[in-house]
């Protein structure tokens, strides 16, 4: 090779790594750019995280909030529908009261006799039917009963008068 040839090599290496320099600054101004893009989106995406966290708490606190609302409704239904049972059956009382009145005062029935009183040491009610029955006997063999057939039928109950104004007890 000749002195030229060699020169013209030279050059065209300088020409290339001129390009190549000038190629490097262009891909290191992209990735900067690139870094600082990401790193910006990076930032976006933990607010939106933290975002996505604060409304998940809120959400769970109002349903929290809304289950004890419900439940406490509930509970408010159930007591007024106690309540309207307790007035009603205050209610026919009252209504039975006032037709025994009114039987009373036209004569229709007699005045129930007076209460007996109990002197203080002995008890109104008799003890509980527990209290009453004595320990079951040991098991016993079981011999069959026969059956008694009545000699003649019973004569029907008196019927009573009626006590309330539906004309049942």
């Amino acid at each position: 090779m000749t002195r030229r040839d060699l020169l013209q090599l030279l050059l065209a290496q300088s020409e290339e790594a001129e390009q190549t320099r000038q190629e490097l600054k262009e891909t290191s101004a992209q990735l900067t750019l690139v870094s600082a893009n990401y790193e910006r989106l990076r930032k976006r995406l933990d607010m939106k995280d933290e975002q996505i966290r604060e409304l998940r708490e809120t959400l769970q606190t109002e349903r929290t909030r809304r289950e004890i609302e419900l439940n406490d409704a509930g509970n408010i239904a159930e007591a007024a529908l106690r309540l309207n049972g307790i007035f009603q059956a205050a209610q026919e009382a009252a209504d039975q009261y006032l037709y025994n009145v009114r039987l009373l005062s036209e004569g229709g029935i007699p005045a129930p006799a007076p209460l007996p009183e109990f002197p203080e040491d002995e008890e109104p009610f008799p003890p509980p039917a527990d209290e009453l029955r004595p320990d079951p006997p040991a098991a016993e063999p079981e011999t069959p009963v026969e059956a008694e057939t009545p000699a003649e039928p019973e004569a029907p109950a008196e019927q009573a008068a009626p006590v309330g104004p539906e004309g049942n007890a």
